[in-house]
């Protein structure tokens, strides 16, 4: 198995993790892991907490090298831009504008796959006339009630244009 960061060497950790939403796996060369502070602690233990928060981190596409990577104007990390969804001030669009066009993308790819997959919504039936009357005159009396007199004018026009 391949490592799931660099693309290259074999995996030598994988890490599943079940979630109500399905599964999270991750899967780990020895350089990867140690690059993004997935090591073991002392006695060849592993700090289950710290694995979890990394498993967390990587699936949401969050690497130890977006920590890094800070705006200049305002500090906000990639991390805490992948994170949220959000950014910190308008600079941050230039500063983090690859990993930002390429979010969009996935997310439209995303959108794209999930609405073609969709039924329609059912139609409702169309309103008759004299509904359609009915619901106007009701409004443009309540509008009268309330004494928004623009408004009832409105209404006023359009069921006298109806009525032609």
């Amino acid at each position: 198995m391949i490592c799931d960061i660099c693309g290259e060497n074999n995996a030598v950790i994988h890490l599943h993790q079940k979630q109500e939403n399905g599964e999270t796996s991750l899967n780990l060369c020895e350089k990867c892991a140690h690059e993004n502070g997935l090591e073991m602690g002392p006695g060849g233990d592993a700090d289950v907490a710290k694995i979890l928060e990394k498993l967390s981190m990587f699936s949401q596409g969050i690497t130890r090298k977006d920590l890094n990577v800070v705006c200049d104007k305002c500090g906000t990390t990639l991390a805490e831009v992948k994170k949220s969804g959000t950014v910190g001030c308008s600079h941050c669009y230039d500063m983090f504008r690859e990993h930002i066009e390429k979010y969009i993308a996935g997310t439209l790819d995303k959108a794209l796959y999930s609405v073609s997959d969709k039924k329609e919504p059912p139609m409702r039936e169309p309103m008759s006339e004299d509904a359609y009357r009915n619901m106007l005159e009701k409004q443009m009396q309540e509008a009268v009630a309330v004494e928004d007199y623009e408004n009832a004018a409105v209404l006023r026009d359009k069921i006298r244009a109806i009525s032609k």
